[in-house]
């Protein structure tokens, strides 16, 4: 077990470490995890982050315990971090909450890319696909992405957005916010 002492001179490196379970954590409930051909994968790997995430946490705070002003200290960074954290969560859901029950528009697809992503852990394609819409005589733009596993499947999903018509759900209160439909356009099929 990790043991060290809480001094003027680790307290940075506990609140590092502290920060970094934090993040870890976040990312096991709330982030994406990349394509993987096997579902038990991906759970094992949201597991395993949430597990190394809270463990870094506690053995941060009881480190920071040993002295009650360190362990305030830590508390307050955790509670701010956690906030900030929070409070950009909230921002995303409120800018595209209800969108399922925006008004539809009819869009077409302007372009259809394909990439290759390769990391440490592991090796996807993203398509990304481009789209505009007419809203009242205005033109808008937005884009969509969904990851593969497989690039057989990447390369078909960007062969077959190319060029289509396809269905677009819009902000009423803000015409530029805009997102594909899956369920309307048939995609969800196509989904990992």
């Amino acid at each position: 077990m990790l043991v060290v002492t809480a001094t003027s001179d680790t307290v940075p490196t506990l609140l590092f470490v502290e920060l970094l379970g934090l993040f870890m954590a976040y990312a096991a409930t709330l982030g994406e995890v990349p394509p993987s051909p096997w579902r038990v994968l991906r759970i094992f790997v949201r597991i395993a982050f949430l597990a190394c995430g809270c463990g870094l946490i506690f053995v941060s705070l009881v480190e920071l315990n040993r002295d009650a002003a360190e362990l305030t200290t830590g508390l307050l960074v955790l509670v701010i971090a956690a906030g900030a954290l929070s409070l950009w969560r909230f921002v995303q859901w409120r800018r595209f909450r209800g969108w399922q029950s925006w008004p539809l528009a009819q869009g077409h697809v302007e372009e259809s890319t394909s990439r290759e992503v390769r990391t440490r852990n592991s090796h996807y394609w993203v398509v990304e696909v481009a789209y505009s819409y007419e809203i009242s005589g205005q033109f808008y733009s937005g884009r969509f992405t969904r990851d593969f596993f497989h690039e057989r499947d990447a390369s078909e999903f960007e062969t077959q957005m190319r060029g289509r018509n396809v269905l677009i759900r819009y902000n009423p209160q803000a015409v530029e916010r805009s997102r594909l439909d899956s369920a309307s356009n048939d995609l969800d099929a196509q989904l990992l």
